[in-house]
Parts: C-alpha cells; structure tokens; sequence
C-alpha cells in the first residue's frame, strides 16, 4: 500500500488550521479559480460576459455604435443582440410574479402565531427595504448567461445604528441584514460536488471600503493600507476608467464553514489576506447563507450550463450576416452609375452619385450613361438571417406568442395562453430553481435577525389595516422554522392568460367587482384575492390536526358548515383510527355533531352574510328582537330544537358508548394514549 505522504494526502483537514495557514491555502485556491484557461466552464463566463454586453463593448467610437475593420475600416461589423434580447424576455417570465413569503413554525404554542406574524412582516419589510424582486431577477440572469446565480443574506456589522465607542475607539453598530448577489467570480466552492446543500464551505469576495474597516479595526491600520485595490484584479469587467474612490475598495473575504463531524461548531473567518484576520470563530449562522440558482446542472459538477452559450453561435452568423449587408449598403448604396469616355456627360449636371468613367468597347455611338447595380445582396443572405432569428427562439423557448407576436390565425386568448403555458413548461426547471433560491434566500435572511437581531422594529399590519413598529429580538422569532414562497400559476404571468382567466372567473361569479377584476389583470397571488376563503381552508387543517390529536375544537355559528363537516369527517376514512383511536374518534364526531346543530339553529341570515360579505337578495327582514347570544358565543337553539350537548358528555346512539380509557404500551408505561 502506498504511503499517504508520497501521495500528497494531508493528515490534517485544512479546514482546522490556524488562520493564516488556511488563508493563504485559500489564496492559492483564488488563483486557480481565475485562470479562465484552465476550465472550459470558467472560459464560458468570460466568452458570454462579453458578448451579453457587445453592443456596448464592441464599438470603438463615441460618435458610432458600428465598428469598422479592414485596413482602411472599409468593413462594417454590425452587432444585433437578439440572443440578449431573448435572454432578457426569457428573464422577465421567470420572475414575473411579485414575492410573497407565508412563514411556517416548528411547533404550536402560545407564541408561535405571534412567530409567524412577525416572520411574515418581516420578510414583507425585507423584500421591500432589500429591493429583494429587481436583486433575484439578477442572480436569475447572472444564472442564464454564466450557468449559476447566487444570493447571499448576511449580517453587515457595520450598519444599523451606531452604538458608543467601546475602549479600544472601534466603530460598532446594531447590525443590519444586505441581500447581496455576488457573482459567479466572486464565490469559491469545491465545484467537484455537485449537489449544493453537500458542500461544507463556501466562500464570498466582498467589495468594502478600506477606511470603513479602519474605523472598524484601528489595531489592523498599518495591513488595511498595504492592501491592493480592487482595480488590481483583472477580471472580464476591467476597464481602464479611473474612479475617484479606486484605491479606497479592496477585496474582503468571508469563509462559511458549516457545522460537521470534523468541525462540530462550524468555522468563520473574515479575513482580507493572512496578515489581516477580521474574525475567526464558530459560524453562528449555522448553516452556510449563500443560496445558488442553477437551472441546468453540468453533470458530476457543481457548475452550471449556462443557456445564453446555445444562442452564441446563431448569435455570431446574424451579426455576420448583417455586418455582410451592412458593409454592401456602406460601400454601394450611393447610385453608381457608368460613363464611357467620349459620351460627352458634364457629371456635374447630376449630384450625389458616384460616376465610373470607362473606355467602351465596339459601342456605337461611344455608349451612354447606365447605372451599375452592386447594393443587391443575395436572396440566400435573408432568408439564413430568418432561419437564425428562428433558431434562437426554438433555443431559448421564447415563442412568438410570449413575445407579443402570435403565429397568423391565432387571436383567441385561449390559444395564445395555451402556447405560452407549453412554452413555460419547457423553462419550468429555470422557474422552480429560481423559486428554491429566493425561498432558501428568505430563510436565511429571517435566519439572521433570528440569530443577530437585538431591537430592531418591524412594521406589523393590524386586521384593521394600521401599521404599528413593533421592535423584537432575536428570541422573538425562536419559534421560527422556514418560509414558503407563493408561486405564481404560469398561465398568470402572461397578459393573454390573465385577461382570458379574469372574463372566466367573471362568468363564474369568483369575480364580482373591478377591483377584483383589476387585480387579476395585474397577476394579483390569488391568496390576497381569497384570503378568506384560504384562511378558513387553514382554519379546517388545523382542527383537523387537533382533532386527530383527539382534542375538542369548538365550533362557530358563522362557519361553513356543510364544508366542515365534510372535511372533518374525511378523518374517519381511516380504519387504523377507527380501530385504535376510539377517543379521536369521540371527540371528531362530537365535533361534527356541533355542526350539524349549528347548520339547523343560526339564523339564515347571519350565515348568508358570514358566507358571502353582503345581504341576500331581498335586504334585511322585519326589524325583531335581536337573538340573545349565549354564554359560549354561540346562538340559543331555536324554540323546539334539542337543547346542544356539552362536549365531554354522553351522547345518544352510538355516540352515547362509555369512552374506552387509554392502554399501556409495549415499554410498559401506564394509559399512553
């Protein structure tokens, strides 16, 4: 067996060693990330970089956006971003809907509802205050054109309010949460593992300002200034334009390593080179806070396919074809027109063409002036630039119908909706990695203030409408376990879908003023259209899980009755709990029962405005004694009904049965139920 030494294996997990050491092993891991020639994916960032930015780029004069070669310029290089175009329409479908973040506890207790008000305020605030919609549509780009996007929620210690001076002079703040996306030059990973959630660190390159980490770390002046400016990097975006601020922005890296067997409590460092160590401790994030979107991964990798690089080269033949043109038109669209030698033509009687003069041959009469046609292109050169245009809508799934250009025959918005929708499908797995990044991002973000926050205030929405700050700890939202993002149905994020889906929803009477109509028209999520209708649906979950657990749920007047009891009885269709259970059992049909003497006895009038927010036809009835409410909330029965039956009693029929008492279980503990 080889000896571990000769085969360069370290004994030691380079994760676990001193800072500096494992600082500078990072260092050289940057230098090989950078060297684009040594990866054909890292060659794709650079290539497509350029070429999404072209019409920009490549031009080589202020006063022209054409560029010209040869050796006297007499060529026209035309650049026409149609693949960027694309890109761009193709980013707009996958991240048309507007975030909205439901939050979910880890358990039920007194202060989870409270929990769950405040995480879903908060991330209302996060993605408001972050301009968290425009910063996701640009990890969803960063990942179409480079193969991977990435959003990275962290704690900044250097902002929130600022706190006294601690003894040494240093800065401090309460801290404040940045929504950053970095780009796919700026994270380090080992891309040798393909799966994201299996990697154990990851890190982020950060731009700050020298001086702020001065004010930060004044015991650290003398390495903060022998630090090298950003400028020093020459990466895709170089450029020889000198910015003011140049030499104040360097490069800061943050370390992520999650908790692991070797590394129990996780690790943390900040750091600028080896001789400048910010930090270095447990990370008590937890986790690693860097989400990735990847829609097409490289297989065995932890790289993405970047999808721009299939319209590159249909891209490159249309500017070629058009640069072919352009330098046709340029060259031969001024009238060229031919004038034998002797023909007697003052070329100066006509203006503004080119004049060729020539000797004729055996011409009678000495010739005469004709023109000479040489701005005709070929036939073959327009119909290979339709064949491309073509050929980079089919690559990138953006049909005519999404672009707002229907095939001939087709205006009925039905149809168009359905070419969208089979569209959509074909860019579904874009969409839902786009939907898992900002989700995890909204995570670990609620994550922070869980971790970090210390009395920061929250604007809160009451019932009514009024918005309070609510200020909160870190302890407050202890009970929080993750959010979920509401997805939007792709028929919905085209025009053609929603305004056919409005006149449907009219017809169904779903729709029954123009708010509403509006709303829909505008892509409105469907749980602020029907938040009561979806509250009740989460209402009737949650019994049912009480239910189950066999604790008594008491029941309303103004409740659907009928629906209720359908969903509560649905529990029943399980034989195992039938069998074993006979206390959920009791409690679930004592349960329905309360329905069913609600249904009978409320007044028909209450139910119908609980049901439906407004009278029914025909307005209120004779004005009468208004009926008494009873101690428990709930209605008197009506003169004649039976009067309800307190729950934990007897009931008649089978309901009526002595309820059986708990068994011991198999280790012998006394009435486990």
């Amino acid at each position: 067996m080889a000896d571990r030494r000769s085969m360069g294996i370290d004994k030691e997990y380079f994760m676990t060693r001193p800072a500096d050491d494992l600082v500078a092993r990072m260092g050289d891991f940057h230098g090989a990330w950078t060297i684009w020639g040594s990866n054909p994916i890292i060659q794709s960032w650079v290539r497509n970089s350029i070429s999404y930015y072209s019409a920009v780029l490549e031009p080589n004069a202020w006063d022209t956006s054409l560029v010209f070669e040869g050796e006297q310029g007499e060529l026209v290089k035309m650049v026409v971003p149609q693949a960027r175009l694309l890109t761009r329409q193709l980013l707009s479908l996958i991240t048309k809907q507007k975030l909205a973040f439901s939050a979910i506890a880890r358990s039920s207790g007194g202060n989870v509802m409270e929990s769950v008000r405040l995480a879903n305020s908060l991330s209302e605030q996060i993605v408001d205050k972050q301009r968290v919609d425009s910063k996701q549509q640009l990890m969803c780009e960063h990942a179409l054109v480079y193969g991977q996007g990435f959003c990275y929620p962290h704690w900044r210690i250097d902002r929130g309010q600022p706190l006294v001076p601690d003894e040494q002079g240093r800065i401090k703040y309460t801290g404040e949460l940045e929504w950053a996306i970095p780009s796919v030059f700026d994270v380090f990973f080992d891309y040798q593992i393909q799966e994201w959630d299996e990697l154990e660190w990851v890190e982020v390159r950060t731009k700050q300002n020298r001086h702020d980490l001065i004010a930060q770390f004044p015991d650290l002046r003398d390495q903060l200034l022998t630090i090298p400016p950003v400028r020093d990097w020459q990466g895709p975006h170089y450029s020889e334009y000198r910015s003011i601020s140049e030499d104040d922005l360097i490069y800061t890296y943050w370390l992520y390593h999650k908790p692991t067997p070797a590394l129990p409590d996780g690790r943390m460092v900040w750091y600028a080179d080896e001789r400048t160590i910010f930090n270095d401790g447990p990370n008590r994030y937890g986790t690693i806070p860097v989400e990735t979107m990847k829609p097409e991964p490289i297989f065995g990798m932890g790289l993405g396919y970047p999808m721009f690089s299939n319209l590159l080269g249909a891209q490159e033949m249309l500017d070629h074809s058009f640069s072919a043109i352009a330098t046709n038109q340029s060259a031969f669209a001024v009238q060229n027109v031919t004038v034998p030698r002797g023909a007697g033509v003052n070329v100066t009687d006509i203006n503004g063409m080119n004049y060729i003069s020539y000797t004729p041959q055996n011409v009678p009469g000495g010739g005469k002036p004709e023109p000479l046609q040489l701005a005709k292109s070929a036939p073959e050169t327009f119909k290979f630039m339709e064949v491309l245009q073509s050929h980079m809508e089919m690559l990138s799934s953006m049909n005519p119908a999404l672009r707002g250009n229907p095939p001939p025959g087709v205006t009925s918005g039905v149809a168009i909706s359905t070419l969208s929708v089979n569209a959509l499908e074909f860019i579904d797995a874009a969409a839902k990695s786009w939907q898992d990044a900002t989700q995890r991002g909204m995570d670990h973000a609620i994550n922070a203030y869980a971790k970090f926050s210390t009395g920061h205030a929250v604007e809160m929405s009451s019932k009514q409408g009024a918005v309070t700050d609510k200020e909160f700890d870190k302890e407050d939202l202890a009970d929080f376990k993750r959010v979920k993002l509401g997805v939007l149905n792709p028929v919905m994020k085209t025009m053609a879908g929603r305004t056919d889906l409005a006149e449907k929803m009219v017809a169904a009477g779903l729709v029954s003023d123009i708010q509403e109509y509006v709303s829909v028209i505008e892509g409105a999520p469907f749980q602020q259209l029907y938040e009561t209708e979806l509250s009740e649906n989460e209402l009737v979950k949650a019994e049912n899980d009480r239910l189950a657990d066999g604790e008594m749920v008491p029941a309303l007047a103004g409740d659907d009755h009928p629906d209720h009891i359908r969903n509560h009885y649905a529990l029943l269709n399980d034989i195992d709990l039938r069998m074993t259970n006979p206390t959920a059992v009791e409690t679930i049909m004592t349960h329905i029962m309360e329905h069913h003497r609600l249904a009978q006895e409320t007044d028909p009038l209450l139910m119908a405005m609980a049901r439906t927010g407004k009278l029914p036809e025909g307005g209120l009835p004779q004005a009468g004694p208004p009926p008494q409410m009873g101690a428990e909330g709930q209605l008197p029965p009506a003169p004649g009904a039976p009067a309800p039956t307190a729950i934990g009693t007897e009931m008649p029929g089978e309901l009526g049965r002595p309820v059986a008492e708990p068994a011991d279980d198999l280790l012998g503990r006394m009435g486990v139920r």
